[in-house]
């Protein structure tokens, strides 16, 4: 394989010898991939810089192995800038894609729809709905989307009404406690449009933690750890 001037954006880094980072890419048009980046670690100047969470990249990859190399790279237009606790929202959202996204599928889509999630957690006031607004496209796009409006049973739910939610069996009315308001689901449906108030989107916030748990095979995001001690917009 051989790209040249490939959008992407970094999902994670680590160490690979002594010079070197293992990045895990998200590209437009070839999905997730693993590639080495060689003498990207140590000294400074823009170009080591650029290789950082949020920035919208141009990349070059090579190789015929599972493991590419990341021949080359620049940013693409301006940086997000993200800091504090949306920082740390962007790193969730990115934990999240590199665990739940195959490598090799692209979904392009879903790719312009985390551009536009980071432009919004860049430049509006609160983080919460931009994050509810993606992870709802996210499960779409993953083949898990929920009619949200409608009970397994074909019933409309009501606002007023109480709901559990799991994705093998949609939504499902319950009089237990732990369910979630129907108006919490419906809000969820129309989150493109409307703006949910904060407590809303705090309960959306559990029920999409809920259901990513699943997917994630019960295993929880380290992001997840490190949002406890920070207010609930951030994760």
């Amino acid at each position: 394989m051989r790209l040249t001037d490939q959008p992407a954006y970094l999902l994670h880094r680590r160490a690979h010898g002594e010079r070197s980072l293992l990045a895990e890419l998200w590209t437009r048009d070839h999905g997730r991939l693993p590639a080495i980046a060689r003498q990207a670690r140590g000294g400074g100047g823009e170009r080591v810089a650029a290789l950082a969470p949020f920035n919208p990249l141009l990349v070059g990859l090579s190789g015929r192995g599972e493991v590419l190399t990341l021949s080359a790279w620049e940013v693409d237009g301006s940086p997000n800038l993200l800091r504090g606790a949306t920082a740390l929202a962007g790193m969730y959202v990115n934990e999240l894609l590199a665990r739940l996204l195959a490598r090799g599928d692209a979904l392009p889509k879903l790719y312009a729809s985390y551009q536009r999630l980071l432009q919004r957690m860049a430049s509006e006031p609160r983080v919460d709905w931009p994050l509810r607004w993606f992870e709802k496209q996210l499960l779409d796009e993953l083949g898990y989307g929920l009619q949200l409006g409608l009970t397994a049973d074909g019933i409309s739910v009501e606002p007023d009404g109480h709901y559990r939610v799991d994705l093998e069996h949609g939504v499902r009315t319950t009089t237990a406690e732990g369910g979630f308001a129907g108006s919490v689901l419906l809000s969820l449906a129309q989150i493109e449009q409307e703006m949910p108030t904060p407590a809303v989107c705090n309960q959306q916030r559990k029920l999409m933690r809920a259901l990513f748990l699943a997917l994630l095979g019960g295993k929880p995001l380290t992001t997840w750890e490190w949002s406890q001690a920070l207010p609930s917009r951030a994760s």
